[in-house]
């Protein structure tokens, strides 16, 4: 079931790797542009004429410094977050919703292992899917250092001062998948992946948004944990550990629970 599993993701997996770490490499390939003085002067002039409410809006809570490498890889990576916990809660919410609206669901229980099982080796391939898309984008991420960086920069300082930032991305990534493995086993048959998907990644990233702009708003920024884990907190060591916990804990529960009504209830098939 675990090859079977993997045969079908195989076709999306490598679409969103190949565009992931493509967009990474194309838009790391601006940074030597940005690294000109003349040209941060510039960037700097026209964010300095915003409000802070409207710097947040995309991302910002001071102006950053582009001719850092690792400011302008930061900011890019915050938006490829976005698309990479799409992807891994979409994948997780097709397991068996998708399974069970196409009516293909028939076809996995008439195999000789049970619904535990069956569950199981469905996620066990999902999260080889995962990691192999998320080791593409750190992949690409480090093509681009090596392509891209300044002369006087090592590669290997880069990569050791970037590796939290690239385990930050296989967190996201696994606790989307394990929520989406979960919400798969809750969901009524019909229900929209895309829909669930979009929806409550850029509710909550919306929410963390309206948390940078007001202050009295402030304490909502926790229930995003793409503010979270943003590249520019982990670089700055500033995680907010409790919203990352929260959503890891909500993730497990969700899908322990789903496991358990799965296993008892009747399928339509």
């Amino acid at each position: 079931m675990t090859k079977l599993q993997l045969k079908l993701n195989k076709k999306s997996a490598l679409v969103w790797a190949v565009i992931l770490g493509l967009f990474i490499v194309l838009f790391m390939a601006v940074f030597p542009s940005m690294a000109n003085e003349s040209m941060q002067k510039l960037v700097d002039a026209k964010l300095e004429g915003l409000p802070p409410a409207l710097l947040s809006l995309v991302g910002f809570d001071t102006i950053p410094d582009f001719t850092d490498i690792t400011v302008f890889y930061a900011y890019i990576m915050q938006y490829m977050n976005i698309a990479l916990v799409i992807y891994a809660l979409s994948l997780g919410l097709s397991s068996f919703l998708q399974e069970e609206t196409d009516k293909t669901i028939e076809f996995l229980f008439a195999q000789p292992i049970s619904r535990k099982e069956l569950i199981l080796n469905k996620f066990m391939a999902n999260a080889i899917t995962t990691f192999l898309v998320v080791s593409v984008i750190v992949l690409g991420s480090i093509l681009s250092f090596y392509l891209f960086k300044p002369e006087d920069i090592l590669l290997m300082s880069l990569i050791e001062e970037s590796k939290f930032v690239f385990v930050s991305y296989y967190l996201l990534a696994f606790i989307f998948l394990i929520l989406g493995s979960g919400l798969s086993l809750l969901l009524k048959p019909g229900t929209k992946v895309s829909g669930v998907s979009m929806g409550l990644v850029f509710s909550t990233y919306f929410i963390g948004i309206m948390a940078m702009m007001s202050e009295l708003l402030a304490p909502l920024k926790s229930i995003s944990i793409l503010h979270a884990l943003f590249p520019s907190e982990v670089y700055s060591n500033k995680v907010n550990g409790n919203s990352v916990m929260a959503w890891g804990i909500l993730a497990l529960i969700v899908f322990v629970f789903g496991l358990l009504r799965f296993m008892k209830r009747d399928i339509e098939v």
